[in-house]
């Protein structure tokens, strides 16, 4: 019998985008399989001074797991989006 250590890193990032590269497509361990319990992705995403970022979602691609009235937090699925670099910066979506 073998055992293997299975580590699972959500390679939070620092993603740039300029008028080289205009757009990146970030994904969760395992995409498209399902992700890993447990994990908490951070993903920093910053543009040239005086450009703004348009972040979409494809709805049929993003799918989180479903939320029950009893569901604590920090075992639910969720997203936010902040003006700047720290948990701290005001949220905006």
């Amino acid at each position: 019998m073998r055992i293997f250590e299975i580590s699972e890193d959500c390679n939070s990032e620092n993603l740039f985008v300029d008028e080289s590269e205009p757009s990146k497509i970030f994904r969760t361990p395992r995409y498209p399989g399902v992700m890993p319990h447990s994990l908490d992705c951070q993903y920093t995403l910053r543009a040239p001074n005086g450009h703004r970022l348009k972040f979409t979602v494809n709805p049929e691609m993003f799918r989180m797991e479903a939320v029950e009235d009893d569901c604590l937090c920090e075992y639910c699925d969720w997203m936010e989006i902040r003006d700047g670099p720290t948990e701290h910066a005001p949220l905006i979506g």
